[in-house]
This record gives structure tokens, C-alpha cells and sequence, in this order.
């Protein structure tokens, strides 16, 4: 019926089974004993093993809310937060519903990025797993930035379900029989031109969007992190000048994906649609092809097997899409125009490859090399970039 404990500074009430006009009043008087004795800040109604609650077990809700004590509910079943909302309880007090645990073994991972793993649960589900057991912040942020970018017209899948899986969450998106850009590019390698160009005109379109910069974060910022993680492997003269065309990049109100590269476009029925939203920012779109460069040209030349375990497609493919890609997305073929933009793009790509690889070479003396390389190559384009803004 009920099992009381004491978390630091806080009360929890578990409550179980059924909890109605046969027992509420016993409910209240064993949760009001151990209130009279105890000291405590906040009280937890914790409901994952309540099946059902009726008006007079709300009533006693009602009552501990009324003591003017901070208290919520959580692990709340379907069920009972209906009963919740339909009385105006989820106005009275924080409640939060109770996860649904799924099971991915044997399920096919389709898509691998920093914070976590895409898994293909079923022909219509697809489910990211993320890293972090406490990743349920960083879940709820990015279900806020998709539904921005969807209201803003970008073509996005949002999350309608948030899971458990072992000691992690996941966030569940329908996707029906959806395979990303990486997927198509790997099993059709002779349509390569027609995905690069579909993945160009989608970043355009994010490009062409304006976004609340009170809202998003500034991706200026991380570029100032991948700089002073990095800052060792310069000369202060070379420092300080790729510092400079930083700090005189335009502060853009234009959308960034933040993290755009082909697992993150799935196709459905002939639409292309962009998952993981949780790095949307806004900034200058230098910095985003910066990303693109690293991924499909920079990191492949010196890490190609990495590079290909994470795209799931070969290297030499990765530069065909770069090479279609940029004329699309800049509009031109125009060679000087490309050259000049591509410079710009490749000083800040290779900073981000910098950065990468330095955190990789703590633990793998391998990359060493690399590391010289992207450096070396940082101090020549910095003597050929006046500026990173480009029209």
C-alpha cells in the first residue's frame, strides 16, 4: 500500500497498488506519523507502483501539497496521468511520467555520434540512445530545438516518446522504413551526386533561416573552446591572428545545425528529414561547412578507418560528396570563388581536426603526426585568409 524512505533531504512516498476510499485515510495517517518526525525540505510521491488513485487518495495528495512543501510526483504511469491531468493535478504539483523500458538487443545501429546511438527498433521506429545516464536534460533540450526548427519550417523528425534502455534514455522517433543519407550513399554509390546536392540544398535551407539568438546557443563559442584546447600547438603570432578572424566574424542570427553530416538525414517516402537537434545554434554558416569539411574531407585524410566506421561508407566517397556538395551549396562553379571560400572553410576545418585529434592523442600517442600536420597546415592558410565572412 505504501513504503516511506528518507533521501538526504528529502521524503519518498511510494505508493502501491490501489489507493482509494478503503484505505485512503490509512495512507494519510502513516505518511503524516512519519512527517511529524522526521525533518525534510522536499516530499517525492514516487508512483510506479501505484495502478490506480481515486478522489480520496487525491485528496491526500492534495492535503501534502497544501503543507506548503515542495513536492512532485514522478514515475507516473499512463494511466494515472490521465487521472492527474483530467482532476488539475499536473497544475498543482511537478509530475513525471513513468518511462517505458525497451529492449535493443539485436537491433541494428544506424547512426553514431558523440552523445549517443541511433538504433533501428522496427520498420516504423527508430530509437537514439543516449551516452549519459543522466542525458535526460539534454533529451528534453533537444525535442525543444526540433520543435523550433519544425516551426521554423526545417523538415524534422521529432520525438514523441522518451524510454528507458538499461541505465540510459532514448528518444523514440517514427521514421517508417526511413534509411539515412550514409545508408543510401553506401548501397548506392552511383547516386552519390543526387544525395550530396539534396545534402547541400537542405543546409541551405536551415542558412536561409533566422533564429531568436536569445534562444540558441552561439556557436562562435564553441569555436573559442576548439581554440583554447588547442592553443598549445600554435605560435603565439599564428594564435593570435586565427583568434582575430574569430573574434570579427559577423555574430549571425542564421539557424546551425551543429552537428551536420549524412547519418543525420534520413529518408522517408522520398522526403529528407533531419534528426539529432540537440546542438541547433545560430552563427556564421562558415562555421558549419567548417564541420562538413572536417568530416568528409579533413578527419578521412588522416583517420580514414575511424572516419569510415563512423559514416559507414568509403573514404574516397566521402571526398565525391564534399566535391558536389560545395559548388551546390555555394551556387557556383566559378573555381576562384570556390577557392576563396574554401579557405576559409578549411582553416576553421582544420581546427576543429585539431581538436579532435588532440584529445585523441591523450590517450593514443598515434595521432601525433596528424596533429603536426593540421597545425602546420593551420599556420599556411592563416598567411592566405584576411576574413571568414563570405557572401
Amino acid at each position: 500500500m505504501i513504503n516511506i524512505n528518507k533521501n538526504g533531504e528529502a521524503i519518498i512516498i511510494g505508493l502501491v497498488g490501489r489507493v482509494d476510499s478503503n484505505n485512503a485515510e490509512d495512507v494519510r495517517q502513516e505518511i503524516w506519523d512519519v512527517l511529524e518526525q522526521e525533518k525534510y525540505n522536499s516530499i517525492v510521491i514516487d508512483m510506479e507502483e501505484l495502478e490506480y488513485i481515486s478522489s480520496a487518495g487525491l485528496r491526500v495528495i492534495l492535503k501534502l501539497i497544501k503543507r506548503g512543501t515542495d513536492t512532485k510526483a514522478i514515475n507516473v504511469s499512463s494511466e494515472v496521468y490521465e487521472i492527474l491531468e483530467m482532476t488539475g493535478f499536473t497544475e498543482l504539483l511537478s509530475v513525471e511520467k513513468a518511462f517505458k523500458k525497451m529492449n535493443l538487443d539485436g537491433c541494428k545501429a544506424i547512426g553514431k555520434g558523440a552523445k549517443g546511438t541511433v538504433y533501428r527498433y522496427d520498420a516504423e521506429t527508430v530509437i537514439k540512445v543516449y551516452n549519459d545516464p543522466d542525458s535526460l536534460p539534454d533529451i528534453k533540450n533537444e525535442r525543444k530545438m526540433a520543435r523550433i526548427a519544425f516551426v521554423l519550417g526545417i523538415p524534422t523528425a521529432i520525438s514523441y516518446d522518451i524510454v528507458k534502455v538499461g541505465d540510459c534514455y532514448g528518444s523514440v522517433f517514427e521514421l517508417l522504413d526511413a534509411k539515412s543519407y550514409s545508408e543510401k550513399i553506401a548501397e548506392e554509390p552511383e547516386n552519390i551526386e543526387q544525395y550530396a546536392k539534396g545534402f547541400a540544398n537542405l543546409l541551405k535551407e536551415i542558412h536561409s533561416t533566422d533564429v531568436d539568438a536569445d534562444v540558441l546557443f552561439n556557436e562562435k563559442k564553441l569555436v573559442y573552446k576548439w581554440l583554447s584546447e588547442t592553443e598549445q600547438y600554435f605560435p603565439e603570432e599564428v594564435f593570435n591572428k586565427l583568434k582575430k578572424l574569430v573574434d570579427e566574424t559577423p555574430n549571425r542570427a542564421t539557424m546551425i545545425h551543429g552537428d551536420y553530416h549524412t547519418n543525420n538525414l534520413m529518408v522517408q517516402n522520398g522526403e529528407t528529414l533531419l534528426i539529432d537537434m540537440d546542438t541547433l545554434a545560430y552563427g556564421h554558416p562558415v562555421f558549419e561547412l567548417a564541420n562538413v569539411y572536417a568530416g568528409l574531407v579533413g578527419l578521412p585524410s588522416v583517420d580514414p578507418i575511424n572516419q569510415e566506421e563512423f559514416l559507414g561508407y568509403p573514404v574516397e566517397d566521402m571526398g565525391k560528396v564534399w566535391e558536389t556538395f560545395f559548388p551546390a551549396y555555394l551556387g557556383t562553379d566559378d573555381k576562384a570563388k570556390l577557392d576563396e571560400v574554401q579557405k576559409k572553410v578549411e582553416l576553421i576545418g582544420d581546427l576543429r581536426c585539431l581538436r579532435h585529434l588532440a584529445r585523441r592523442i591523450k590517450s593514443n600517442n598515434n595521432y601525433a603526426e596528424a596533429v603536426k600536420y593540421f597545425s602546420k597546415r593551420i599556420a599556411e592558410l592563416i598567411e592566405e585568409v584576411s576574413e571568414l565572412d563570405f557572401k
